[in-house]
């Protein structure tokens, strides 16, 4: 599980649009894979005090390859919130046991102000149950933050689209969900990449000529998704379960039409510096909006 420079930016954007505090739940222990220097850099440029104790990363799998901090001390830079991590055995001494391929237990239902997943469920053999799980254990007006592979490569064990999270969040009635997309452009080694970063919506124009085997390639083999779901502050105890926008029937929930509520969020997308005027829009569909390069 992980935070590069691109989750690290959307976590900050995301604070800065609405202060990150109380309980928060890391989804396994998260190696930093942004070397000291850099971490520095962000968190000046997104307005955070870097005046805080360094420890750096000697447990986690990927992060002690880098000169990085480890994440309990990283998410020291949110004042307010008390940090647990979970993970499904203790080989990286998170604090609670929670197998998210099953259903919670009890007790950690409606517990969390926060919870993070960065790579979790393009992990574990049953994804669909590990998203059931964030959004329970989530008190009412609870956010997840959420950044997971949504094209196959070497390493990950699932993929999920942008439109799997998106329509489960919707039908459960979220107040607010954001979704946006970024593609590797070039890579250092396999945590450390720029990207194009983009905003994905539900609506596409279908074209009758659209050639599959060229949308796919237009991803380049690595993509992720980074959404944002705040649970309502009358969120219902049943999980509903979403239709694939396909097959929606008259007697489903059209997740569609109703995320068309989420347009008017006052969340912004992620500053981007750059722009590109040849960029690859993702699958070659307008579900995507350009923001930026170099993400």
């Amino acid at each position: 599980m992980g935070i590069n420079k691109q989750t690290l930016k959307f976590m900050l954007n995301e604070h800065n649009h609405k202060p990150f505090e109380g309980s928060f739940l890391s989804l396994g222990k998260q190696s930093i894979t942004i070397e000291r220097s850099e971490l520095f850099s962000i968190l000046e440029e997104n307005k955070f005090s870097t005046d805080f104790e360094f420890v750096r990363d000697t447990e986690s799998r990927a992060g002690k390859k880098f000169d990085s901090i480890d994440d309990e001390h990283l998410f020291k830079i949110f004042k307010n919130l008390v940090y647990k991590s979970s993970d499904h055995s203790d080989y990286e001494n998170a604090d609670l046991l929670i197998d998210l391929n099953k259903d919670c237990p009890k007790e950690y239902e409606n517990k969390f102000d926060l919870i993070y997943s960065g790579g979790t469920l393009d992990n574990i053999f049953n994804p669909a149950q590990g998203l059931i799980n964030i959004f329970k254990m989530l008190k009412p007006g609870g956010r997840a933050l959420i950044t997971e592979a949504s094209a196959y490569h070497a390493g990950v064990y699932c993929a999920m689209s942008p439109e799997w999270f998106a329509s489960f969040f919707t039908v459960n009635d979220c107040t607010d969900v954001q979704v946006h997309s970024y593609c590797a452009r070039s890579s250092v080694n396999q945590w450390v990449f720029d990207t194009d970063l983009f905003k994905w919506g539900p609506n596409f124009t279908r074209r009758k000529d659209f050639d599959y085997v060229e949308s796919s390639n237009s991803v380049g083999g690595q993509m992720y998704s980074m959404i944002v779901a705040e649970k309502s502050e009358n969120s219902q105890t049943e999980v509903k379960i979403p239709i694939q926008g396909h097959y929606i029937q008259p007697e489903n929930i059209d997740w569609i039409k109703l995320y068309e509520k989420y347009n008017s969020s006052k969340r912004k997308s992620p500053p981007v510096k750059v722009v590109n005027q040849n960029v690859i829009i993702p699958l070659l569909t307008d579900h995507f909006s350009y923001i930026g390069s170099e993400y």
